[in-house]
């Protein structure tokens, strides 16, 4: 796993967009996109159709490599079924506002290494939710046009606060998270007190994009995954759906065509399969409305 520390970082296989200067591998963004596919057509919950549920479950087994069970645990986990404590505020954020960007920190908060099989599933758990929401939210500081930032204690430049931002993400994950070696190792209380001082940082840009007028839906947690952050996740998510089934469908196309030219004969298609074939209609249904969500403001 890629870490976040001081000095040169190793080359990554896949970077993030601008802004976010956190190399992931590729299969941490790609497992990354998905959990944004699952928030985005509310998987696991009683606002998709069986149908739907049935079709994204069986792309995101075979895009992720992934078991029933384990997927339905991660499932279960992106909707904070079994994170948390009772009555929280993530408990009760309702679906329709699950696929905005701040939702992530709210799953970051209330996750906890015995809430994973093992703590290695925790640790890369906690990166891609603490990278896909810092790269959010840098990208929304680049955008909002302020001079000044109101911290407190501080009034900082764009630029500083972007640092102070990427600092002090990068020393959550460094010090607690990356840097136990296990459950045993993991220091809860120190982890929990440096989420808190996220909290108020992350809530102080809040006040300054509502403030200013820039993005009023900051106070009410409806901001959405922004450029270029929504365009990389989309494209990524298009393009590893549809090449997988494109590439089937070469290879068939090419043993029919041996099979002709060797036989002699007329070649029927088949249209059996050890596995049933995704629908492209309602594959592009659900990612058009991934599209949507991601979009939206």
């Amino acid at each position: 796993m890629a870490s976040a520390e001081a000095g040169e970082p190793p080359t990554p296989q896949h970077e993030l967009p601008a802004l976010s200067d956190w190399p992931i591998t590729e299969v941490q963004f790609k497992t990354l996109t998905y959990e944004t596919l699952v928030l985005c057509t509310h998987l696991g919950t009683d606002a998709m159709g069986r149908e739907e549920s049935a079709l994204l479950t069986q792309l995101l087994q075979r895009e992720l490599s992934i078991s029933a069970a384990d997927l339905e645990a991660t499932v279960r986990r992106l909707n904070a079924t079994g994170l948390g404590e009772s009555g929280s505020s993530l408990v009760e954020v309702p679906a329709d506002r699950r696929p905005y960007l701040h939702y992530r920190f709210l799953l970051l908060m209330a996750g906890r290494p015995h809430h994973f099989k093992d703590f290695v599933d925790f640790q890369l758990w906690v990166e891609r939710q603490l990278v896909a929401f810092l790269c959010g939210l840098l990208c929304l500081t680049q955008m909002a046009q302020l001079a000044v930032w109101e911290i407190p204690g501080f009034r900082l430049s764009k630029a500083e606060l972007q640092r102070t931002l990427k600092r002090s993400f990068r020393e959550c994950y460094r010090l607690y998270v990356l840097g136990a070696t296990g459950l045993a190792d993991f220091r809860d209380k120190e982890y929990t007190a440096s989420l808190s001082k996220l909290n108020a940082l992350v809530h102080s840009v809040y006040n300054s994009l509502y403030e200013n007028g820039v993005w009023p839906e900051a106070l009410s947690y409806e901001l959405p995954y922004p450029y270029p952050l929504s365009v990389t996740i989309y494209r990524v998510l298009l393009l590893s759906t549809f090449n997988a089934g494109e590439r089937r469908a070469a290879r068939s196309s090419r043993r029919s065509a041996g099979s002709a030219a060797s036989g002699g004969g007329t070649v029927v298609a088949s249209t059996s399969s050890s596995a049933p074939e995704l629908s492209r209609e309602r594959l592009v249904a659900s990612l058009w409305h991934c599209r949507r969500a991601l979009h939206s403001r």
